[in-house]
């Protein structure tokens, strides 16, 4: 009786011995479901044909295309589990599409779809989820600039819509006007927008910009006539570049071999006669790669 007794202790151990393990890599290898601390109230509706509307349910678990969640009332729940299939609709909280993978624990779903029948527990097929947690858009816009606060690193386009939208830029940025780029200090009020693209932000109306392309009118690239001081010359003989201020701004100046270099009454003159300080004009026009530098055809000295 006492060997029985021994025996069955034994057959007991063994049997623990090699469970125990076991049931130990279960627990490492069991999902740790985190339970959210933003549980907002949630509203649930069910028509007479199964078809289901939850609105706040909060995700503490995601499983391939199974998404675990709660509906919250204070603190009692209900446990849905979510099925996700190639119909479904993805989107974020204004519109845009989602990925699976792009719903994480935490977040706040509107989920629409049939119940599953034969089911103990609450089973959605979602044909349509929205994630109310994903606000920001990829987006893009065009309109005038009605105000700019380089401080803040921010200017604001009124679109064609008709609302006011608030395009913030970060170092990563790019602006261009025409063919050049230029800095954010450069955008003014009652500039043309042709298209700024970047992530949306619709409750704050705000993009933060990763292309900008501002509208540069065709007029300022049109020949015309400059003056201005000389401050330097590359040579006395053509081709040369010559440095001219104009307003306090220097112009880089290129003459070609059959460039004309007149005096104050239009004759012919000698580069050799030209210094520092002259009161200079110039016949040509910008170049669109930048605007400080200018393709001229005729040179003036108004000082000899």
């Amino acid at each position: 009786m006492i060997m029985t007794k021994l025996s069955k202790i034994l057959i007991f151990l063994a049997v623990f011995a090699v469970l125990w393990p076991l049931n130990l890599i279960a627990q490492e290898s069991a999902p740790v479901v985190v339970v959210p601390t933003y549980r907002p109230s949630a509203t649930i509706s069910v028509s007479d044909k199964g078809e289901a509307s939850v609105k706040n349910a909060v995700v503490f678990f995601v499983s391939g295309k199974a998404l675990y969640a709660r509906t919250y009332w204070g603190e009692s729940y209900v446990k849905w589990t979510i099925r996700i299939n190639d119909k479904t609709d993805l989107i974020k909280k204004f519109g845009g599409k989602i990925e699976v993978g792009d719903t994480k624990v935490g977040h706040i779903l509107d989920v629409e779809g049939p119940l599953v029948a034969g089911t103990d527990t609450l089973n959605i097929t979602a044909t349509v989820i929205r994630d109310l947690t994903l606000e920001m858009e990829k987006a893009g816009f065009s309109g005038k600039v009605v105000r700019a606060n380089n401080g803040s690193n921010t200017f604001v386009v009124a679109v064609d819509s008709g609302k006011e939208v608030t395009v913030k830029v970060n170092s990563s940025t790019v602006i261009k006007k025409g063919a050049i780029y230029i800095p954010l200090s450069k955008i003014v009020y009652g500039d043309t927008i042709l298209s700024v693209d970047g992530t949306y932000h619709e409750p704050t109306k705000t993009i933060t910009a990763n292309n900008v392309e501002v509208y540069q009118t065709k007029k300022i690239f049109e020949p015309k006539n400059f003056e201005g001081i000389l401050k330097s010359i590359s040579d006395t003989e053509l081709p040369i570049t010559a440095v001219v201020s104009i307003g306090g701004v220097d112009y880089d100046f290129y003459l070609g071999e059959k460039a004309s270099i007149l005096n104050a009454k239009r004759l012919n003159a000698k580069l050799q006669r030209f210094v520092v300080g002259d009161r200079v004009r110039l016949y040509g026009k910008i170049r669109e790669t930048n605007l400080n530098e200018v393709d001229a055809e005729i040179m003036r000295n108004l000082d000899l």
